[in-house]
């Protein structure tokens, strides 16, 4: 085992790098108010509560009964809007705390044989990151501060900014104060200018900031078993296998107990899209000579997107919500031409396993929506 403590500075971009003006893009689900994650978060009667009171600041209902008329079909509109980000240099060093227990069993009885079980736990706090809308729309509207929300360190709902109308109607602009805060607004020059959606409720400006977080925690359990043995060695049929080559086998699997983000409010991701709980590989390797071939299998425990949400109501989620576990295959072979050149090909996703969540229109979780992928390259060392 060891146990480490780490630090690390903010970089010269993070702390000083100067403000520039971009775009991102957002989606319609972005938007913590839309009818699609209204019902989401660590609260989500706060969260709904806040929402029907920022419809109400920005003059769109009048009192919070038509408020909640209005976000009962607000769907949110994706498009790209204008935004900013720029340096910091109030951050402070991250800091790290880890450490890791393991062991490592080679059984005499069984001399090829390879077990090892490996325990990790790190905690950071104070996490250099640069932050945009996703982290401060939901630090803003799911705080029961809100619109005085902190979120990583910062005003959340002053970081970015709702199109408003004048008075007489018209366009939707780019205000230059915050209509939640009521605290002047981040869009430098863009303010006052036309918004890029035409409409209401939608954002028309968002910030990016570098900040320390609050942090990570982590911690998990990797567990992988070898095993080698040379075909003419195998019992009964090793006389007829004599000079076939050498078996590899590799078995491993990753369970994370726990993954949680800190920026306030504690956000577990452990089990969500992109972190499945239980992640297994499995691999068997033949050589003979200099030539290699595998096959893995990997497999991966099912995700949702918002663990905090109660099990009792994932029937009303969306399709996207569920995904279920999934297995899918490589293939890789390689031939050592010489000590100078070697010659390789992989077929990624082998049997070309679709997310069954495609019907949706959602890209294959296995391989970034690309398919059965066929892959040939040469190794050249001089």
């Amino acid at each position: 085992g060891a146990r480490s403590r780490a630090v690390r500075s903010a970089s010269l971009v993070e702390l000083v790098g100067p403000f520039t003006v971009a775009f991102t893009t957002l989606g319609a689900g972005d938007n913590p108010c839309a009818t699609s994650s209204i019902g989401l978060g660590p609260d989500p009667t706060t969260r709904r509560a806040n929402c029907i009171t920022a419809v109400q600041k920005l003059g769109i209902a009048s009192n919070a009964t038509d408020a909640a008329t209005f976000l009962s079909t607000f769907v949110g509109t994706g498009a790209t809007r204008p935004a900013n980000a720029g340096g910091n240099p109030g951050l402070t060093n991250e800091e790290a705390n880890n450490y890791t227990l393991g062991f490592t069993w080679r059984p005499s009885v069984i001399p090829r044989l390879t077990v090892a079980v490996d325990f990790y736990n790190v905690e950071l706090k104070n996490e250099i990151s640069l932050f945009g809308p996703g982290t401060f729309l939901t630090g803003c509207f799911d705080s029961k501060d809100f619109p005085n929300s902190i979120s990583a360190g910062t005003r959340a709902c002053d970081t970015f900014l709702y199109g408003t109308q004048g008075a007489g109607g018209g366009l939707f602009n780019i205000p230059t104060a915050n209509a939640l805060t009521g605290n002047p607004g981040t869009a430098g020059v863009l303010g006052g200018s036309p918004a890029a959606v035409q409409a209401p409720f939608e954002l028309a400006f968002a910030q990016f900031a570098n900040l320390n977080s609050g942090g990570r925690s982590f911690r998990g359990v990797n567990t992988e078993v070898r095993y080698d043995f040379q075909l003419g060695d195998l019992p009964f049929v090793g006389g007829y296998l004599g000079g076939a080559g050498e078996i590899f086998l590799k078995s491993s699997y990753f369970n994370t107990q726990r993954y949680d983000f800190d920026s306030g409010i504690i956000d577990p991701v452990a089990g969500e899209h992109g972190n499945p709980e239980h992640v297994v590989r499995n691999e068997i390797l033949h050589r003979i000579g200099k030539f290699d071939h595998s096959l893995q299998w990997y497999w991966n425990s099912a995700t949702v997107s918002d663990v905090q949400v109660d099990k009792a109501l994932y029937p009303e989620r969306t399709p996207s919500f569920f995904a279920p576990a999934f297995n899918f295959f490589n293939y890789a072979a390689s031939y050592k031409i010489n000590d100078n050149f070697v010659v390789r090909a992989t077929i990624s996703n082998l049997f070309n396993t679709q997310d069954p969540r495609g019907i949706y229109g959602i890209a294959n979780r296995y391989d970034g929506g690309i398919g059965r992928e066929f892959i040939i390259g040469l190794n050249a060392r001089f």
